[in-house]
């Protein structure tokens, strides 16, 4: 969201996300809170999964085409296709 230019970047994300874009797992991503305890959230392409994701890093790395990926940790979500829902609890 800052920018390439910014900084505030690590080298290290800048990568996977130009892999995974070009290899069409992903059509997006970004850095979510800051300080080593933030997140990178991406957003998969139609018809990937986290496996397919995480499969296409495995190979990278196993290449040398990507580095520095140690610190990294894999969450899966999933977007709600009902939104926020508001009850009454003991109506």
């Amino acid at each position: 969201m800052a920018g390439a230019d910014s900084g505030v970047e690590p080298e290290s994300v800048r990568s996977l996300l130009d892999l995974l874009s070009s290899k069409g797992d992903i059509v997006g991503g970004t850095l979510c809170g800051a300080g080593g305890g933030g997140f990178l959230a991406l957003l998969a392409s139609k018809g990937k999964t986290s496996s397919d994701i995480k499969a296409t890093v495995d190979t990278a790395m196993r290449n040398g085409n990507i580095n520095d990926l140690d610190s990294f940790s894999w969450h899966s979500c999933t977007v709600s296709e009902d939104g926020l829902v508001v009850g009454i609890v003991g109506a």
